[in-house]
């Protein structure tokens, strides 16, 4: 960027034919060219690369909809200025040919715990989820069990294209750590009409409990599923 010392064009700004003039505050005008418009590059690894980024940008913004996860990537040692963009670098290099896979992630780490029984219909998700060992100081303590939902296979002759992602929410109460506690969570009205446009999924789970510091959460789990249809 250069200088303008000499302003034979008066009180220049803005852009003259390649050059774009920029004036500042304190009377000095400075010049720099302009490079035209970017254009888009059609090559396959260029396209690989985009179609991965739209991607994690909707599983991103799915996961930083539910406002516990969105808090426990705030406060995570994970690079990034905010939760979204900690999800987002966190997770776009474990997409699978620009797809969620079960290497996502909807939680940075934590603990473990125990699943079994993964019921995904059109108006809910249900899990058993159990404790182990190691996380028995946490029984008797109310947890929130977190759903996010990457749906696949859209039905046929369906022009829309659909938000591929549903998010829900259920309690989950340890009252051991022998026995499974069923959690329920129900879709809202709007993401019921996407879970019942789709037919498979994988369902990523993890537990978070906010309400203390340093928050609780778990590990990310990833299950797919077909959709039961209704």
């Amino acid at each position: 960027m250069a200088e303008l010392l000499k302003r034979v064009l008066g009180s220049t700004s803005g852009k003259v034919g390649d050059l774009v003039f920029k004036y500042h505050k304190n009377g000095k005008v400075f010049i720099s060219t302009h490079k035209g418009f970017n254009t888009i590059s059609k090559s396959a690894n260029c396209a690989k690369n985009r179609a991965n980024f739209n991607k994690v940008v909707k599983f991103s913004r799915a996961v930083n909809s539910l406002p516990e996860l969105r808090d426990i990537w705030k406060a995570s040692k994970v690079n990034g200025r905010s939760a979204y963009t900690k999800i987002l670098s966190f997770n776009i290099k474990l997409l699978a040919d620009a797809e969620p896979s079960l290497n996502n992630r909807i939680s940075p780490g934590g603990f473990g715990f125990n699943t079994q029984n993964l019921v995904l219909a059109e108006n809910s998700v249900s899990l058993d989820i159990k404790l182990n060992e190691r996380t028995k100081e946490y029984v008797g303590q109310s947890f929130t069990a977190n759903f996010v939902v990457a749906l696949f296979d859209q039905k046929q002759n369906l022009k829309e294209e659909l938000f591929p992602f549903a998010a829900a929410v259920g309690k989950y109460l340890p009252e051991n750590i022998t026995d499974f506690i069923n959690v329920t969570a129900e879709f809202d009205s709007i993401q019921k009409q996407y879970v019942a446009e789709f037919t498979k999924a994988i369902v990523y789970t993890a537990i978070t409990k906010t309400d203390v510091k340093p928050y609780l959460h778990s590990d990310s789990f990833a299950i797919a599923s077909d959709i039961i249809q209704t």
